[in-house]
């Protein structure tokens, strides 16, 4: 177990994010093996450039309502990377932000979103993206 003042990164693999986390630093976990699964709370806005770069064992992306901007080549050869699910809140999704991610099936992006060019360049096994509308998730009071 790995713990730092901005995550935790569990002897599974799972690395979950802080509170106090607004933005994933630009290639902060760029190239990292030991990553395969990222849960990412609603305070992260923004996922920086080619901040997931490279990380061959990552399966499984976690976010809640929150993350603005994926910024360009944030997932890029994340081979394992199979689904793709993004929420409401995201503005922008910007260049080759998952370019190479060969396992990716699907993807769901909100209607809202920007989506730069490049995007899904390389990404041979995408059988779908989904481009729907999607309301913000609404807390149980």
């Amino acid at each position: 177990v790995m713990e730092t003042e901005r995550y935790i990164l569990d002897e599974k693999g799972v690395l979950t994010f802080k509170d106090n986390v607004t933005m994933i630093k630009e290639e902060e976990f760029n190239g990292r093996d030991d990553i395969k699964k990222v849960i990412l709370p609603g305070t992260v806005d923004s996922i920086g450039i080619f901040a997931f770069c490279g990380c061959k064992a990552l399966r499984e992306v976690v976010m809640e309502e929150g993350v603005r901007w994926i910024w360009d080549g944030a997932f890029r050869s994340c081979y394992k990377l199979k689904v793709i699910q993004l929420l409401a809140s995201l503005a922008y999704i910007c260049s080759y932000a998952f370019a190479y991610c060969t396992g990716l099936k699907k993807a769901v992006i909100p209607s809202n979103t920007w989506i730069y060019d490049h995007v899904f360049e390389g990404c041979d096994a995408l059988e779908k993206v989904i481009i729907r509308d999607v309301k913000p998730s609404v807390t149980a009071k």
